[in-house]
This record gives C-alpha cells, structure tokens and sequence, in this order.
C-alpha cells in the first residue's frame, strides 16, 4: 500500500493518526488498497494506450497527406498495432506489470 493512500484514508475517516500498522482499521486499509491499485491500473492503461494513439496518428496523418480521406485509418492501423503488441510482447508485460503491484503490497 501506498502512504499516500493510506494518509489520506485516514484523514477522510477522521481517524487518530495510528502508531503502528496494526491500529489501521479495515476501511482505511481497504480503501488505499483500491486506491494504489487504481493508480496502477490507470498507469498501465496509459503506457498500453499511448504507443496506439501514436500509430493511429501517423497512419491518419499519412492516409490525409496521400488523399486517401474515404479511407477508414483503423483499416491501416489495426494490423499495425496487432503487430507491435506482438513484437513488444504485450501479453507478458501486462502479466509482470500486474504481479509485481501484488509483490510490492505483500
């Protein structure tokens, strides 16, 4: 869990501030638990999302500057993002991006 998670459960539970780990009541820790793993579920959405946008821009640009403008992008660009998924081994960068958020809160 994050501290900041955690700090800001327990100012918006108006709780004391705990001496240790072992006096965070259940809703503090769950709550920072839900919130550290949305931050990293919005991390890796960005970072899988990003190199798409990319390739969806330069496929449009490219298809406007030919004079193609009834051609559809995604027809151009979707085998091109198949294709770097592949090649950047997308499947396993998901899976260790995911394990390691469960490896940090152990």
């Amino acid at each position: 869990l994050g501290e900041k998670e955690v700090a800001l459960m327990v100012r918006l539970t108006h709780q004391a501030a705990p001496q240790n780990v072992n006096e965070l009541s259940f809703p503090v820790v769950g709550g920072a638990y839900v919130l550290t793993e949305l931050k990293t579920a919005f991390k890796i959405g960005v970072l899988l999302y990003m190199p798409f946008l990319i390739v969806d821009l330069i496929v449009s640009a490219v298809i406007v500057t030919l004079g193609m403008i009834q051609l559809p992008p995604v027809m151009i660009s979707a085998p091109f993002k198949i294709l770097i998924f592949v090649l950047a081994d997308g499947w396993t960068l998901i899976l260790d991006s995911l394990i390691k958020t469960f490896e940090v809160a152990r």
